[in-house]
């Protein structure tokens, strides 16, 4: 009988142990969870127009999801699937203000802040490897973006491996001329994969 109530007990306050992943799982798990791009860091030098940039955040976001052929994380990451859960970003994101500024300075985001920048993560799944994007700079006058990949555990946190991409935007009209940076991150990250796959399996 106490045996039951014990067992109830860790049923009702859900602590039951959930399974934590290490950098070498990466290469064998089958599904990744999407958690989006994150904004909420970034800094936009140079002319981005009138409309509220936080817009175009949720554009930017969108794109994975809505052109899942083009966008492809699963193809990125040689995986059979890929779940979306990209709200807490996307409200991180409406929370944010802009960092717009007209000259060059010193990068605002370092290794060191992905930690708490995941922490703040919240979703739907409970486990598993999450990848995320995090924009540091979107740079009108030179023409180039950058963004960290950064992949983690879900459950602890940890972060198992990021990767910082410079990549260059083309485009009419301001979510469509950063669009090309998006995917050719994301086509980055395929042929980093292959290398992290070599490396670390």
């Amino acid at each position: 009988m106490k045996a039951l109530k014990f067992l109830l007990l860790l049923l009702s306050t859900n602590v039951i142990a959930q399974k934590t992943f290490n950098l070498k799982d990466l290469f064998t798990v089958d599904t990744v969870v999407w958690y989006g791009i994150d904004y909420s860091k970034s800094k936009f030098i140079g002319e981005f127009g009138e409309k509220d940039l936080n817009e175009y955040f949720h554009g930017w976001n969108r794109l994975i999801i809505e052109e899942p052929y083009k966008y492809d994380v699963s193809r990125s990451l040689q995986k059979r699937k890929t779940m979306f859960d990209i709200e807490s970003v996307e409200k991180l994101n409406q929370k944010s203000v802009p960092n717009i500024i007209n000259v060059d300075g010193d990068t605002i985001l370092r290794p060191s802040d992905f930690p708490m920048m995941v922490a703040a993560y919240q979703g739907k799944y409970n486990e598993g490897i999450g990848i995320v994007f995090i924009a540091e700079e979107y740079n009108r006058t030179k023409s180039f973006a950058t963004h960290y990949v950064v992949i983690f555990d879900i459950v602890s946190k940890k972060i198992l491996i990021s990767r910082k991409y410079t990549t260059h935007p083309n485009g009419i009209g301001l979510r469509n001329y950063w669009a090309p940076a998006i995917l050719e991150s994301l086509n980055s990250l395929a042929k980093q994969y292959k290398k992290w796959k070599k490396k670390y399996a």
